[in-house]
């Protein structure tokens, strides 16, 4: 069984690595069209990898697709905030944009509990989380077994920071949800109907926060607080990465 286990693993790896290479020769001659045929099908089978949806976005940005660029700069540093080629690449794109907005803040509550968080990825969050109270454990064990005042105190603290760290790996798994604008422009209504009033307009490459998503609409608030509903092929959900709606 573990073998299996292990061919099944080398053979995606393979796959995946003929495939990005595929889409990496395609971007390097120019076809990045074909480029994004091949990233795509990495996305679609649920590859969690900064740096397809990074080349992805680079690809889009080639053909002057600015909305789709930025989506998927958005989702490379989703996966990986410190990816200094996606922040600066992200940053360049935008200036493209219509009115060159920035990214509309989370909520405030959030942005001031876990600003220390927003540099680290899930992952990391998730394992300095499971050794803190790992180490929590074995402290409070030790401190049953020898009491020494100390070692109950450190267990204390670890305790403390395997719960802060456990709500920082939640708020990494459940980000503020947010969506790129891909169309010239998205018409922002009242109402989910196309005969309601326009309420404003989004341009290509702009970025709002997603309140709701039903019924072919979403309803989007943007850095200045109005909100609407605009048509969900209008916009692109930054997350979650492999579905077309939360």
């Amino acid at each position: 069984m573990i073998c299996l286990i292990l061919c099944s693993m080398v053979l995606n790896a393979n796959a995946f690595e003929d495939v990005f290479d595929r889409g990496n020769a395609a971007y390097d001659s120019g076809q990045y069209e074909q480029a994004i045929t091949a990233y795509q099908e990495l996305t679609a089978s649920s590859v969690q990898n900064p740096m397809v949806y990074f080349n992805l976005g680079n690809a889009f940005y080639r053909l002057d697709r600015i909305g789709d660029a930025i989506l998927n700069y958005e989702r490379a540093l989703l996966i990986e905030p410190t990816l200094v080629e996606a922040q600066d690449n992200l940053l360049l794109t935008v200036r493209k944009t219509k009115r060159r907005l920035s990214r509309p803040s989370p909520a405030s509550w959030r942005a001031r509990v876990f600003f220390w968080a927003d540099a680290m990825n899930l992952g990391t969050c998730c394992r300095v989380a499971l050794l803190c109270w790992t180490l929590a454990w074995i402290g409070l064990g030790c401190f049953v077994y020898y009491r020494k005042e100390y070692m109950r105190v450190l267990a204390v603290v670890l305790l403390m920071a395997g719960l802060l760290f456990s709500a920082a790996s939640w708020h990494r798994a459940h980000p503020p949800l947010l969506a790129v604008t891909l169309v010239d422009e998205a018409k922002v209504r009242y109402g989910r109907n196309t005969r309601d009033t326009v309420r404003f307009v989004l341009y290509e490459g702009d970025r709002v926060r997603v309140d709701a998503v039903t019924d072919g609409w979403v309803r989007v608030e943007t850095g200045e607080g109005e909100r609407g509903w605009v048509r969900r092929d209008a916009v692109g959900l930054v997350s979650p990465l492999f579905q077309g709606a939360p």
